[in-house]
């Protein structure tokens, strides 16, 4: 193993791979700690956005410019910025990077995966964390090597999971706990707790579609009704996982399934009625449920869906 050097905040130049709003979570911990570091940034470009299909550059990017750091556009990386007193960060970068970039940093290439390794590995763990009922989670920070998710880990730390947390508001207590992470390593230059999850099942994650959301009605409407569905009931891996790992209550089982897939692709399914066939998402759960029917401007009552689309 390649050996990695003291850190000072004197001689350290960090390169911060990132791009979306939970990347900007991590750099703003470090700008704000004040630490010394000189940072290049590495993001993705602009990308058209909206109906006039705008060139919007990432949180990243825009932060960077406030504080007049350096921005390069992956792939794109000036080899000769990797010295021996070069690290490099990746945070919530939705990219492999290439073995030639990894050896380049001899060791001292970095990520921060929002879960507490080896669980949960790949694109989306923290989705996963609140669909399968967890309480806790953490973030890891691990030495970057050509696999997924399986480089050395250097250090962890565990965050609860709030019953109300959706991805939107579990991911960026993560990335700000994972940045300050870094930056005790940097600052001790070694490991820290590391949770032992050896007795745990494992779960290999995967990236959510469009169909992780759906759930077919019959299914969705004996979760609803407080009714146990047995795995492989649906043809929802997710939901299927779920009832494998915990299934206490299928109450609990459709909210945390909301939870983790809100804002998107949330949970939806389609209803043949005697008004057609309707494309429905589930609103809410706890503390009533509400379903929004497609085309329709506003969520209503399970009561009222039952009543008006359901009843013969």
């Amino acid at each position: 193993m390649n050996s990695v050097p003291c850190y000072t905040t004197f001689m350290t130049t960090l390169i911060f791979f990132g791009s979306d709003q939970y990347s900007a979570v991590a750099l703003a911990t470090i700008l704000e700690s004040q630490n010394g570091l000189k940072i290049e940034v590495i993001t993705d470009r602009p990308k058209p956005v909206g109906k006039g299909l705008v060139l919007t550059p990432s949180p990243v990017e825009i932060l960077a410019k406030t504080h007049n750091l350096n921005i390069s556009y992956y792939p794109d990386l000036d080899h000769s910025l990797i010295t021996k007193d070069t690290l490099g960060l990746c945070a919530s970068f939705d990219h492999l990077i290439p073995a030639n970039i990894i050896e380049l940093f001899a060791g001292n290439l970095y990520n921060l995966h929002p879960s507490l390794l080896p669980q949960y590995r790949n694109v989306s763990p923290v989705q996963y964390a609140i669909a399968m009922g967890d309480t806790v989670t953490g973030i890891t920070l691990f030495r970057i090597s050509t696999g997924i998710d399986n480089g050395e880990i250097i250090s962890q730390v565990s965050e609860p999971i709030l019953p109300t947390d959706t991805l939107a508001t579990l991911t960026p207590r993560l990335f700000k706990l994972g940045a300050d992470l870094l930056l005790q390593f940097i600052q001790t230059n070694s490991k820290s707790t590391i949770h032992d999850l050896q007795s745990t099942n494992l779960i290999f994650t995967h990236r959510l579609t469009r169909d992780s959301g759906f759930i077919e009605w019959p299914v969705l409407h004996k979760l609803l009704d407080g009714k146990p569905v047995a795995p492989n009931e649906s043809g929802n891996e997710l939901l299927n996982l779920r009832l494998t790992h915990n299934s206490i209550d299928p109450r609990s089982t459709i909210y945390d399934l909301l939870r983790a897939l809100t804002p998107w692709p949330t949970v939806w399914t389609t209803i043949p009625t005697k008004k057609g066939e309707l494309r429905v998402m589930l609103e809410s759960v706890i503390p009533d449920t509400k379903l929004k029917i497609a085309g329709k401007p506003n969520a209503i009552s399970y009561d009222d869906f039952e009543k008006y689309y359901l009843q013969k």
